[in-house]
């Protein structure tokens, strides 16, 4: 439970950290701000222009979150896994497990 905690919260802090690297850039390519204003002018385009970019950022920490928990359930340790091989071990003669060889 805590490695797909952390793996959730380290891919939505990556993701939230790429949406805000890449808003500034996006931001102008992509959206038009309302009629009548530019980015450069105004303060009803930068407020525009903030709330996009906090919308983007949000939007990156809950896609990180989300594929945070889809990477760690595909990376959790199967049960019967680890007592397949458990078993397989237990069977094996004491001298083939350590490695050496016994002559007879």
């Amino acid at each position: 439970m805590r490695r797909a905690i952390a793996v959730s919260l380290v891919l939505a802090v990556l993701f939230t950290i790429l949406a805000t690297w890449a808003g500034f850039r996006f931001i102008p390519y992509w959206f038009e701000p309302p009629v009548g204003q530019s980015l450069t002018e105004g303060r009803g385009a930068i407020n525009w222009a903030l709330a996009r970019l906090v919308g983007m950022q949000i939007t990156g920490f809950v896609f990180g979150l989300l594929l945070g928990a889809v990477v760690s359930f595909l990376m959790r340790h199967k049960p019967g896994a680890i007592a397949t091989t458990t078993q397989v071990t237990a069977s094996l003669p004491a001298a083939t497990v350590a490695g050496s060889k016994v002559s007879s």
